[in-house]
């Protein structure tokens, strides 16, 4: 450029005219658009210009931003020590953005670099992550021995060989990746919450779906009990000689304070020998009689009534299901292989896979409540038949998880 006139007074108005006509080529209007655009984001830094595109002011571009993620940094001494001060300002717009706005630009007295995505093109926030880093230190006349910080051409690309540059932008891209890092944490806390609430409307669907069906068996049970001739078909409780047992439908209910050992499902199917003490029923003064196990802690209690669920992390060499007698809950093991392979499934196939495994561990929840509730001298044997099926059922669950279900699924 070189300076005509300087210093004259004129009766014209401030400012600058540029004028490009007479194009022999057609240009797109995607084109145009992509050069107003263009034009607009450099005005960032010349806030009073007044600049007008085809007879349209140019206005910089404002992104929204969530303010939270905002930030505001300096280089260190290291970094300075050869870029110069330099400050970045690091925004993360609410959706994807187009790719002229998204990445970094480095500002070298008014003039720009594109510095991009910093190689982290495959992170999911990287289309929403964009800021500026101004650094005037990297000026060419104040490095005349430098490579020149511009690389060749007009593409704004850096030229990394600039050994204040590169130093530049190594502190970006690390700060860069750390609000990625952050935000990274941020979205799988928020999916971990997420899915809780998903898995604890579930757990509370099948229990609602259980307790329904023990509530409908418990009333068969006490309308069978006080039909006409059920006192007549019971044996009679103390009787010299006789042993005292009590049936289904017995319209004295019984409560066992402390369940019988070897269905909690405890490692791998809840090996070991059930206690030798069976629950023996003794009458209170107040009414109905309380399951009692002889030598047991009296003081422990488990809910009357129904059962709740509940998804819990038991590692992937648990059972894929337990029954925890002193609570009256079903847990489902989500790390067991066919739970996991559920979850990835999803949908109907999901929500079956988990229905099942409840819906096993209450027939066998309720088989031990049963035995608990006779007391007789078959306990034993029906406390380790219950064992050895549910064993078996949780063996074959485990092999049949590595089976290729895909073409179950189709």
């Amino acid at each position: 450029m070189r300076t005509i006139e300087e210093g004259v007074h004129t009766s014209e108005a401030n400012g600058t005219q540029v004028e490009i006509k007479g194009f022999r080529v057609r240009v797109r209007l995607a084109q145009l658009e992509r050069a107003r655009r263009f034009i607009a984001q450099h005005l960032k830094r010349y806030p009073d210009a007044q600049v007008f595109f085809n007879g349209r002011p140019l206005v910089p571009p404002e992104i929204p931003t969530l303010p939270e993620w905002d930030r505001q940094l300096e280089a260190p001494p290291a970094v300075s020590a050869t870029a110069g001060e330099a400050k970045l300002l690091l925004h993360v717009a609410p959706e994807s953005l187009p790719n002229e706005d998204r990445g970094i630009y480095a500002w070298i007295t008014g003039q720009r670099l594109a510095f991009g995505l910093l190689g982290l093109e495959g992170s999911a926030w990287a289309a929403r992550v964009f800021g500026d880093v101004e650094a005037n230190g990297l000026d060419p006349g104040l490095h005349p021995d430098w490579p020149s910080p511009f690389g060749q051409g007009r593409s704004e690309s850096p030229n990394l060989e600039n050994p204040g540059l590169n130093d530049l932008y190594l502190w970006v891209h690390k700060c860069v990746q750390d609000l990625i890092n952050d935000l990274d944490v941020k979205a799988r806390a928020e999916e971990n919450e997420r899915e809780t609430r998903r898995l604890a409307k579930i757990a509370r669907d099948i229990a609602s779906l259980l307790n329904s069906d023990y509530r409908a068996a418990e009333e068969v049970k006490m309308q069978t009990a006080s039909a006409p001739g059920a006192d007549a078909a019971r044996p009679a409780a103390g009787t010299e000689g006789e042993e005292t047992r009590w049936t289904p439908g017995d319209d004295i209910p019984a409560v066992p304070v402390a369940p019988v050992g070897g269905l909690g499902g405890q490692g791998e199917g809840g090996h070991g020998d059930p206690p030798d003490s069976q629950p023996e029923l003794l009458p209170t003064p107040d009414g109905p009689a309380r399951a009692r196990e002889t030598g047991a802690d009296t003081h422990r209690s488990r809910p009357r009534g129904g059962f709740q669920v509940e998804f819990r992390h038991l590692g992937d060499k648990d059972d894929r299901g337990r029954y925890d007698a002193a609570t009256g809950t079903i847990i489902i093991n989500l790390d067991h292989p066919e739970v996991v392979w559920a979850k990835q499934v999803g949908g109907a196939t999901e929500l079956a896979v988990y229905r099942e495994v409840a819906m096993v561990e209450y027939a066998f929840a309720l088989g031990q409540r049963q035995v608990e509730n006779d007391a007789g001298r078959l306990s034993e044997a029906a406390t380790r038949f219950l064992v050895a099926v549910r064993d078996k059922i949780h063996r074959v669950a485990r092999q049949t998880a590595g089976i290729d279900h895909e073409g179950l699924t189709a």
